[in-house]
């Protein structure tokens, strides 16, 4: 059964809805109500006070489940309670999370002030050595201090009759209602800037008020009674915020910044200290760093003049820039200018940010004869290619020796994973057997595709490592070596992993 009822916070004594519609009481205990948010904060689903940020409950689906144990539920025209909390403020939105350490420090600069402030308001001057003068400890030990009976204070308030002396301690606006917005009103009406009736009712005219004093005090006139004009409206010298810990925890509303000279040395020694051990702690414990965005361009292509041309083949070269992407890299060629026809093998370069030479073998060319060629590269962002160049073969083709070279046998002896700053390579072992030339450079097809060529070191008995990420679905791998006359030896497929 649904029935009227004003929330109050625990802690501060705010109220948090106006007209509250109570709909039920939960399993757990928690009261659900259903009302559009005001003076509450809503973070991640979580409900607070807002005016002291202390937890009072949860958001779902549009409805307020409120913990009994954190708020006061006043029903319509009764002054009697009907939840009241012992001082348990386990909710309160004190939370340290990551920056755990460095907010306690903070935490602690801030009892050192209210110790101080607390001294100066019972007169007397701060001795750093007991942290408490005579006059303070005396108060303390003797607990000569007012008491306050909350049920009391409720029970025997009484109206004043000059609401203009009262305090404002919610945020108003257009459509608010109740005894807060007299209070407003009878403020508004003695600076005469409202010539209404004090009926408790936020409407357009007292909009309206409100603007005008805000704009008459520098403030952004939005008719809101927000913190800054309620502070100068309550006639507050300077509304100051509240200084905050670890996510919005209010732990002192007011400093009393008259303190005597010996104990602000105290203080500034002691708060370099503290900046000290929280530098420490930030050298420390580094924030972590995201690595940097690596931007995507189309590649750029350069077409070079051939070289080893003979009557068959010819070794096409040129640059390309991957631009940051996965990058191909082939040459297309034919005997017209207008129409290459022909592909060469297609490489992959990688996707590096830094201009590289590649270098193609085609064979199978046609004696004295012109070709045409450019070279080509794409990756996801588009396709480029150079300038168009050509080179003419050999007329005849290379008499061969009376002895014909042996180019022997290439094979692929052995692979091996290897990982190095946290990444995983494959390296293929490569040999050269029964030959009587030498090899120039070497390189691998993985499905099909020709990798960069790099050049042989040592001898023709030497091994040579190809070196690749590791693949993780299984690839065919071919070994492919050129000699110095230009012929080209390929391996046995090899297939990795087996």
């Amino acid at each position: 059964m649904n029935r009227k009822g004003i929330l109050t916070c625990i802690n501060c004594k705010a109220p948090l809805f106006k007209g509250s519609d109570f709909l039920s009481e939960a399993e757990d205990g928690k009261l659900i109500f259903s009302r559009t948010k005001e003076d509450v904060s809503v973070d991640d689903g979580s409900v607070y006070c807002d005016n002291c940020n202390c937890l009072i409950g949860t958001q779902e689906e549009g409805k307020f489940y409120i913990d009994p144990e954190k708020i006061e539920i006043k029903e319509e025209d009764s002054e009697k309670p009907i939840k009241k909390n012992t001082g348990d403020k386990s909710g309160s939105r004190f939370r340290l999370g990551k920056g755990g350490t460095i907010g306690l420090v903070i935490f602690l600069i801030l009892i050192i002030g209210a110790i101080i402030a607390f001294a100066v308001s019972q007169g007397q001057l701060v001795d750093f050595k007991n942290m408490i003068g005579d006059r303070s400890r005396e108060t303390v030990e003797t607990g000569d201090v007012e008491k306050t009976d909350e049920t009391e204070n409720v029970e025997e308030t009484t109206v004043s009759p000059d609401l203009s002396s009262e305090r404002i301690t919610e945020t108003l606006r257009l459509g608010s209602e109740g005894r807060e917005v007299e209070i407003l009103q009878a403020k508004l009406k003695k600076l005469g800037l409202y010539e209404g009736q004090l009926n408790g009712a936020f409407t357009s005219s007292v909009e309206e008020a409100v603007k005008a004093f805000q704009k008459a005090n520098g403030l952004n006139p939005d008719g809101v009674v927000g913190p800054k004009t309620r502070g100068l409206l309550n006639g507050d010298p300077e509304p100051t915020p509240a200084p905050v810990v670890s996510g919005g925890t209010t732990i002192i509303k007011e400093v009393v910044t008259k303190v005597d000279e010996e104990a602000l040395k105290e203080l500034q020694k002691t708060i370099d200290d503290l900046s000290k051990e929280i530098k420490d702690l930030k050298e420390t414990s580094p924030e972590p760093t995201t690595p940097p965005t690596v931007t995507i361009y189309k590649p750029s292509a350069t077409s070079l003049v051939a070289e080893n041309i003979e009557a068959d083949c010819a070794e096409f070269k040129g640059k390309v820039n991957p631009k940051g992407g996965a990058t191909e890299a082939w040459f297309q060629y034919g005997t017209n200018s207008s129409s290459l026809n022909k592909k060469s093998d297609v490489i992959d370069i990688g996707n590096g940010t830094i201009e590289q030479e590649v270098s193609i073998i085609v064979g199978e060319l046609s004696p004295g004869t012109r070709y045409w060629y450019k070279m080509y590269a794409k990756n996801s962002k588009g396709e480029s290619y150079g300038l168009l160049k050509y080179f003419t073969t050999a007329a005849t083709a290379t008499p061969s020796p009376t002895s014909t070279p042996e180019k022997g046998t290439l094979s692929v002896t052995k692979t091996r994973e290897i990982s190095e700053s946290g990444m995983s390579f494959l390296d293929i072992y490569l040999v050269v057997e029964n030959s009587s030339l030498a090899p120039k450079e070497y390189t691998v097809k993985i499905n099909g595709v020709q990798q960069q060529w790099n050049h042989w070191i040592g001898s023709n008995s030497d091994i040579n490592v190809f070196r690749m990420d590791r693949p993780v679905a299984q690839k065919e791998i071919v070994a492919l070596v050129k000699f110095s006359d230009g012929t080209i030896l390929e391996s046995k497929i090899v297939k990795y992993p087996q």
